[in-house]
């Protein structure tokens, strides 16, 4: 729900995803998400690249896992005009 107002194209894949500790059925999760690099694609201007960082914690506040995955996004007109 955190990229739902974005016009997403698609994911090539997850670059790091680590396991750091188990997740047990039950479990109330937190996840915080940032953005780490957000560029225009050079082969497509119109679309961009946005890499996301996120962690997972559960309500210890321990982190279960964390990963690195960019997704391609459509840019706006206004933005591509520019």
């Amino acid at each position: 729900g955190f990229i739902g107002r974005t016009a997403s194209m698609g994911s090539p894949g997850v670059n790091e995803l680590r396991w750091l500790a188990p997740l047990r059925p039950g479990d109330d999760l937190t996840a915080d998400i940032e953005v780490a690099e957000a560029r225009i694609s050079r082969s497509r201007p119109d679309t961009g690249i946005v890499t996301f960082k996120g962690v997972v914690r559960n309500a210890a506040g321990t982190t279960l896992c964390e990963m690195v995955s960019p997704i391609i996004v459509r840019r706006s007109l206004d933005a591509a005009a520019e």
